[in-house]
C-alpha cells in the first residue's frame, strides 16, 4: 500500500513538472549582416524569442565566443506568451574579412541552452598615408625607425629601398652634406625635394666589406631636413652579416671542413643573483679541410667565451669556455651563442644557453 501511495505521488509530481515548464523559442537563430564597413562602427542585430511554456521564463547568461561580439538580454522574467530578446553587437574594428560567431544562451526552459550565430564580411577601410607610414619624425612619416637589410653576406654592397612620406604642408629638402652614417653605409634620398602629400624613398647601400665584421648589427644613421622644428632624424639600419661562399660542387663540399657541437644547449640551473657560473662544449672538425672559427657572438654582455684555439684540423676538436655573469639579473634566462666558421653547409651556428637567477 506504502508502495503505491509513493508511486502515485511520483507521477503526480511528474506531471506538476511537466505542466510547470518555461519554453524558449527564438524566431530565428541565426543573422548574416551582410558586408559591413570597417570604420563604420559596431553593428547590431535583435534576436527576439518568446516562452511557449506555462511557467515563467528566466534568461541567466549570454556568452559570446569572442570579446569582438557584445550581448545584451531581457533582464526581467519573461511570463508564458510574453517576448524577451537578446542583443548581439559585433565591433568591425581592425577586423577585415569574413567572421561566424556565436552567442550562448542560458535559460531556466526545458532546453537550457540555445545557440545563436552571426555573420558577414567586414570591407576593409581604405589605406591612407598613416597606415603606410605609421610613424611620425615632424612632417616626414616612415614605417619604422628601423631600416632592415636581413640576413645578407660578405660579398659586396647590398642596396635597399624604403618608402617615406611628406605628410606636411611644404617641402621637404634633403640635404646630402648634412647626413651623418658609419663610413660603410651610405643613404640618399628620391626625390631630394619631397613636396607635400608625396611619397618618396631612402636608399640605404650597406658595403659589408668595408663593415668587414659578422653578426647582427643596429647602426645609427642621422639627416636633416628643412623643417622648422625636429629637422634632426636619427633611423638605425639593422642587419644581420653571414660569410659568403660561391657555388660548389659535390666534390667540393664533401672536401670542406665540416663543423659539428657537442653541446648545443646548456642549462646552468638555479643561480643566485651575482654568481657567475661556467661549462665548456667541444667543437669538432669532421671534414677534410681545415675549420675556421670566425667568431662566436653572444646576444648578452652576461656572457663571456673563450676558445682554445680558432683553427680546428681535420679530424680534430676544440674546448670553448662560457662564462655567465648574474650580477643584476634576476629570473629565468634564455640567451644564445652563434659560431660563425668557414663550413659552406652551417657558416652559422647557435647555441642555447638557460638560467633561473634567483635574488
Amino acid at each position: 500500500m506504502n508502495r503505491l501511495i509513493i508511486i502515485l505521488c511520483f507521477t503526480i509530481f511528474l506531471g506538476l513538472e511537466m505542466l510547470g515548464q518555461a519554453q524558449i523559442e527564438f524566431r530565428n537563430t541565426k543573422h548574416n549582416f551582410g558586408e559591413i564597413e570597417e570604420e563604420g562602427g559596431p553593428v547590431k542585430y535583435t534576436f527576439v524569442f518568446e516562452n511557449t511554456g506555462n511557467d515563467t521564463l528566466k534568461i541567466n547568461n549570454v556568452r559570446a565566443s569572442c570579446g569582438c561580439t557584445t550581448p545584451a538580454w531581457t533582464k526581467q522574467n519573461i511570463l508564458p506568451g510574453d517576448t524577451g530578446y537578446v542583443i548581439a553587437q559585433y565591433n568591425p574594428f581592425n577586423r577585415p574579412g569574413g567572421f561566424n560567431k556565436s552567442l550562448t544562451v542560458s535559460s531556466n526552459a526545458e532546453k537550457q541552452v540555445t545557440t545563436l550565430q552571426i555573420s558577414g564580411r567586414v570591407k576593409p577601410k581604405p589605406k591612407g598615408p598613416e597606415d603606410d607610414f605609421p610613424t611620425p619624425m615632424g612632417d616626414l612619416r616612415v614605417k619604422y625607425r628601423a631600416l632592415p637589410l636581413g640576413n645578407i653576406t660578405n660579398q659586396g654592397v647590398v642596396t635597399k629601398e624604403f618608402e617615406i612620406y611628406n605628410q606636411g604642408e611644404e617641402e621637404i629638402v634633403f640635404d646630402p652634406n648634412l647626413i651623418e652614417s658609419p663610413e660603410h653605409i651610405t643613404i640618399s634620398f628620391n626625390p631630394s625635394n619631397l613636396a607635400s602629400k608625396q611619397r618618396g624613398k631612402l636608399i640605404v647601400a650597406y658595403d659589408t666589406k668595408k663593415k668587414d665584421d659578422l653578426g647582427y648589427f643596429t647602426e645609427p644613421v642621422k639627416f636633416v631636413t628643412t623643417e622648422d622644428s625636429d629637422s634632426l632624424k636619427t633611423l638605425y639600419v639593422t642587419t644581420f652579416i653571414k660569410e659568403y661562399f660561391p657555388p660548389m660542387t659535390e666534390e667540393e663540399l664533401a672536401s670542406a671542413p665540416k663543423i659539428s657541437v657537442s653541446d648545443r644547449k646548456h642549462d646552468f640551473g638555479a643561480l643566485n643573483e651575482g654568481e657567475t657560473s661556467e661549462y665548456e662544449f667541444t667543437i669538432s672538425n669532421y671534414g677534410k679541410e681545415p675549420l675556421v672559427i670566425r667568431k662566436i657572438l653572444a646576444n648578452c654582455s652576461c656572457i663571456t667565451t673563450e676558445i682554445k684555439k680558432e683553427k680546428i684540423k681535420p679530424g680534430q676538436n676544440t674546448t670553448v669556455k662560457v662564462v655567465l655573469d648574474s650580477e643584476g639579473r634576476v629570473g629565468y634566462l634564455t640567451k644564445n651563442l652563434t659560431i660563425f666558421s668557414n663550413d659552406p653547409r652551417k657558416s652559422t651556428l647557435q647555441v642555447t644557453i638557460k638560467a633561473k637567477i634567483d635574488n
